[in-house]
């Protein structure tokens, strides 16, 4: 994946004439590995950008569906230091 700007992306997005995808995935979910090769996915399939939620122990707002996949993250051992090793194997491509 190449390092570009979200702005960047959004602008390119435009240039087409066509909306900017952006997926979501909580870490961790089902498994943190599982997670990685989920967001690698998205980036191989074309994805604008890939959000990623860090899991944490109240996400009532994010609804019950990602309430479900935050919660088994984190009863699976994620902790927040897996973010950082995610994101750069996410960022390092295959």
């Amino acid at each position: 994946m190449s390092r570009t700007t979200l702005t960047q992306r959004i602008d390119a997005a435009r240039a087409e004439g066509r909306g900017v995808v952006i997926g979501y995935l909580p870490l961790g979910f089902p498994t943190l590995a599982t997670s990685v090769e989920a967001a690698k996915v998205l980036i191989e399939e074309g994805f604008d950008a890939v959000e990623l939620g860090i899991p944490y122990s109240d996400p009532v707002m994010d609804g019950p569906v990602i309430a479900r996949a935050t919660q088994t993250a984190l009863e699976a051992g994620f902790r927040l230091r897996d973010t950082f090793g995610a994101v750069r194997e996410i960022a390092q491509g295959n």
